[in-house]
């Protein structure tokens, strides 16, 4: 058994559909005192579909406002907020839960608040997730890598060869689409993603020109490039 005495716990929620969690991440968050929601509308949302709501009843929920881009002028601000809810409660012995949508070591806001803590000599563990690109690929239908094939987990920042993963930043979705679509000009890609994927919401785009006509505009957005020219039929 753990000591969970005094251990923040970064848990992954996976994509967004309550059947696409973990059962140990389901475990720890029954056993949680306390559930913090650093996206509270979408971790609320899979909460209400993984627990009864008598179970959400005896649950402390404290939502902490975390700006979804890192590039945000107070988002120090806001990460030391949450730190400053955070260490109380540990120092009260409290079994305490940070929710995180996907995987707590991708991309995660998770990451400022364990590294806070842990300098002020507080310990963390990480529950997995299952990774949102990994829903649209299943959305999508389509194998990521096979044999020898590279990937590569980008955020919106590089282009090279293999299996090419882009998320968590809409923001440079059009460029990234218009740059794709000047390269499938001469040479063999392939491109598709989702936005909200594996959500009742959620939108396919099984083509570049799917993608080019109603580009998606969601923070919850992948795009999936494979340029070897290999996708499942």
């Amino acid at each position: 058994m753990f000591d969970y005495i005094n251990y923040l716990y970064g848990i992954g929620l996976g994509p967004g559909d309550p059947e696409l969690i973990t059962l140990k991440a389901l475990r720890i968050i029954r056993e949680c005192d306390v559930l913090i929601l650093p996206d509270s509308g979408r971790a609320r949302s899979i909460l209400e579909g993984i627990l009864t709501p008598e179970e959400l009843c005896a649950k402390q929920l404290i939502e902490v406002q975390i700006p979804m881009s890192p590039d945000s002028i107070n988002i120090e601000d806001c990460y030391e907020r949450a730190v400053n809810i955070i260490w109380p409660l540990l120092d009260r012995n409290l079994m305490v839960g940070y929710l995180t949508i996907g995987d707590p070591t991708l991309y995660s806001s998770f990451a400022e608040i364990k590294k806070r803590l842990e300098f002020n000599g507080y310990r963390t563990k990480i529950i997995n997730g299952i990774p949102s690109f990994l829903s649209v690929a299943s959305v999508c239908n389509q194998i990521l890598v096979k044999g020898n094939d590279e990937l590569h987990i980008n955020s919106l920042l590089s282009y090279s060869l293999g299996t090419l993963i882009y998320m968590k930043n809409k923001s440079g979705i059009s460029s990234l689409l218009t740059e794709f679509s000047s390269k499938s000009k001469n040479e063999s890609i392939n491109v598709f993603g989702a936005s909200n994927a594996s959500l009742p919401s959620q939108k396919v785009y099984l083509s570049l020109d799917e993608l080019l006509s109603d580009p998606p505009d969601s923070y919850y957005s992948t795009i999936i490039v494979k340029t070897n020219n290999e996708i499942s039929e």
